[in-house]
């Protein structure tokens, strides 16, 4: 029965912990971009670059 609640309670937090794995991926691929463009910070164009070359928009 225990198995079965850990089992259980993975599945609840599987979504979240994959739109968290999603997110750091993003933002570790916009800081690359800042880097690249000589700033530490990030900004929009970067999140908008990173998009654009992961092909998620149009």
């Amino acid at each position: 029965m225990l198995l079965f609640l850990f089992f259980r309670k993975l599945h609840v937090n599987l979504p979240v912990v994959k739109r968290l794995s999603y997110l750091v991926s993003l933002f570790e691929e916009t800081k690359l971009a800042a880097i690249h463009a000589k700033r530490v910070t990030i900004q929009p164009k970067d999140i908008q670059l990173t998009h654009h070359l992961r092909g998620e928009r149009s």
